[in-house]
Parts: C-alpha cells; sequence; structure tokens
C-alpha cells in the first residue's frame, strides 16, 4: 500500500509540531514550521522510501530549525527576565529549560529535542544528521549530562537566594 501525504501528516504532526515548538519557543512559529514542512513532505513525496520515513521526515524537519535560526536574531528571555515579570511557577520552569537548552551547542541540542520530542531511535537520527548510531547516543547523552547540570546549577542558585530572602 502506497503512503500518502495525508498518512504521513496523521502519523507525524503533532511529534513535528512539538519538536518545533521545543526548538523555536514559539507556538506561532512552530505552526508555521509544521505546515511548511508537510508543504515539503508533498513536494517530496517522490523521494520517500517507507523504511526510513520518521527519519526522512525530521530530516527535512531538522533543516527547517536550522533555517528559521539563521535567520533569527538573538532575542532570548532569560529565567531571572521571567521572574522580574511576575511570571508562574509552570512557566519559570518552561523559561529555565528553554535557557538551559539555549547553552547547548546547536548540534547536541538538535539531537536531544529530536530523542526527546519526536522518539526517533538513535539509527534513525544518525540517519538524520548524517551520523552513526553511537555518534548520537554519545551527543544524546552529552545534552542529558548537559543540562542536568545547568538545571541543578540553577535551582541550588534559585534555592540559596529563597532562603536569603526569608532568612
Amino acid at each position: 500500500m502506497e503512503t500518502t501525504a495525508t498518512d504521513l501528516f496523521e502519523r507525524y504532526h503533532v511529534p513535528a509540531y512539538r519538536y518545533f515548538l521545543r526548538a523555536t519557543g514559539s507556538q506561532d512559529v512552530a505552526q508555521d514550521l509544521t505546515q511548511e514542512l508537510f508543504l515539503r513532505v508533498l513536494r517530496g513525496l517522490k523521494t520517500y522510501k517507507p523504511e526510513r520515513e520518521g527519519g526522512w521526515l525530521f530530516r527535512i524537519a531538522r533543516n527547517l530549525v536550522l533555517d528559521y535560526r539563521r535567520r533569527q536574531l538573538p532575542r532570548h528571555v532569560g529565567l531571572a527576565d521571567a521572574r522580574r515579570l511576575g511570571t508562574e511557577a509552570t512557566q519559570l520552569v518552561a523559561f529555565g529549560l528553554s535557557e538551559a537548552l539555549s547553552l547547548l551547542s546547536e548540534s547536541d541540542r538538535d539531537l536531544f529535542l529530536l530523542r526527546e520530542v519526536t522518539g526517533l531511535n538513535y539509527a534513525e537520527l544518525a540517519g538524520v544528521c548524517d551520523t552513526t548510531p553511537e555518534n548520537v547516543r554519545s551527543r544524546v547523552c552529552r545534552a542529558r549530562c548537559r543540562l542536568k547540570e545547568l538545571l541543578s546549577a540553577r535551582l541550588s542558585v534559585d534555592e540559596n537566594k529563597r532562603r536569603n530572602e526569608d532568612g
């Protein structure tokens, strides 16, 4: 049975949107990139290979994110800025994660997001990024360790601040 663009959309539009949302931090941009992704999927359906559909589709998605980042000026709202604006706790966590992700190298951040948000396996990610599954595994592990380090450091600094303000 031949796979159609509709089939691919039904299977991948939610994971693609989540990936774009995490990668860009903007719902509007994520929606635009998701739409652009499926326009490109429709145009490129003749090069589609069913045995590698997730890798093929997320290679296109990753390229869209890389293109988007190249066009953007740095405009990052940090955790301190969010706190000053009186942002709610759940949003502060999101800002903290976003800030920590922004401190990762671009390639490690992309692999981490592709793995965690889309659920692609290491072999599929290797195909998306033209590398080996072992290299992907290593880079995802490095990204996780760095995020843990960054978030732990942020939490301990915030906890010490809170204690000093309370005490």
